[in-house]
């Protein structure tokens, strides 16, 4: 899954679903799409009870009056207490509302960007970490659909479009840093999910190796280093498998 930053006008995006964020009680972030639609889509809210509430969402097709497929406009709640956790919520829920609607590709801005005194590449970085780690999928040793099952359509693509040049260059910034973090939490969740039966030391083992480098230094020890080391728990622990025990020391240093 990526996140890419284009300098362009989302309502020109060709997407499976277009992502609007409108705060509550001030839908003035709606009224370019409204009048697209002859004042329809204020009509659909007003019905439906949107109000802009953190959370909320209001999904509707295009019917070809833009590129994109369908547009999903998404609560942002009161402005005055946006932050920068806010926009990672509605990063992880812009991933939500595509997978249930199955949506590949995604196109919106960064919800806050529009916010006076907002460090824009903070709130970049924690709505991208929303975007990457809600996306999260493990793979690996799921069974077979059932026949009646539609296979899952994954979210492939976000594209963040922000006419600015100072917000995109923030964006950018943030989305990369975001990527290199969410990468490493991810990592991690892989190997916490593989089984033990396949995750047996030896092969975390060789795991711990693979990141070593770039300040990262990687000690293995055996049954021997760890009993003259003192760790006898992790050791007692070890009795009860037919691997055997390996004691692994990450250090970083910049």
């Amino acid at each position: 899954m990526e996140i890419n930053v284009q300098r362009i006008n989302y309502f020109e995006v060709s997407t499976d679903l277009l992502v609007i964020g409108a705060y509550q009680g001030n839908a003035h972030e709606l009224d370019e799409i409204d009048r697209m639609y002859d004042g329809e889509i204020s009509k659909i809210a007003a019905r439906s009870v949107f109000e802009g509430k953190h959370g909320q969402t209001l999904l509707f097709p295009t019917f070809g009056k833009i590129p994109a497929k369908n547009v999903a406009i998404v609560g942002l709640g009161e402005r005055k207490l946006f932050t920068a956790d806010n926009a990672r919520k509605i990063g992880g829920l812009i991933v939500k509302v595509a997978k249930s609607h199955r949506a590949a590709t995604v196109a919106t801005t960064i919800p806050g960007f529009d916010l006076k005194g907002i460090d824009l590449r903070n709130t970049a970085q924690a709505f991208a970490e929303g975007v990457f780690l809600s996306a999260y999928r493990f793979h690996v040793y799921h069974g077979t659909l059932k026949k009646k099952e539609k296979p899952p359509r994954e979210l492939k693509s976000v594209v963040v479009c922000e006419r600015g040049a100072r917000q995109a260059v923030a964006a950018e910034q943030g989305i990369k840093q975001a990527e290199i973090l969410s990468r490493a939490t991810n990592y991690a969740r892989d190997l916490v999910n593989t089984p033990s039966s396949e995750m047996t030391p030896a092969r975390m083992a060789e795991e711990a190796k693979s990141l070593a480098g770039k300040g990262i230094r990687v000690k293995i020890m055996d049954a021997k280093e760890m009993e003259r080391r003192g760790m006898n728990a992790a050791l007692a622990v070890a009795r009860g498998s037919a691997h055997p025990p390996v004691g692994v020391h990450l250090t970083y240093r910049p």
